[in-house]
């Protein structure tokens, strides 16, 4: 039976993004999550999906870690639609069964799906 399995890391960063009417110029930081969803059949002999999703998201999310995430995403909008974008094109060429990827922090998330 076809699964989906959920991968979750957490990182935190700092942004500024020019023109939000939300946050507006500020520097300012977040707690962010990201979570990569992998679909697939399970392994009969572990029973769990055998995907690299988790240590590709993991290494991934560790490049943005205590950073000023203008910087690390140059050329992209350094939000949660951003960031899952730039997730989701990395874990695709490695990860087979990539549904989506999640990006988010308390009270605002962006999902790109496949």
């Amino acid at each position: 039976m076809k699964t989906t399995i959920r991968h979750r890391a957490l990182f935190n960063a700092a942004h500024k993004i020019d023109g939000d009417f939300f946050c507006g110029m500020r520097l300012h930081g977040h707690d962010w999550f990201a979570e990569a969803v992998v679909y697939g059949m399970p392994d009969p002999l572990t029973g769990s999906i055998n995907t690299k999703a988790p240590m590709f998201l993991q290494a991934s999310v560790e490049e943005l870690d205590l950073k000023f995430a203008n910087d690390m995403l140059p050329g992209l909008f350094p939000t949660p639609e951003g960031i899952a974008g730039w997730l989701f094109e990395r874990l695709q060429l490695e990860c087979p069964g990539l549904l989506s990827v999640t990006v988010g922090f308390t009270g605002h998330s962006a999902t790109v799906e496949a």
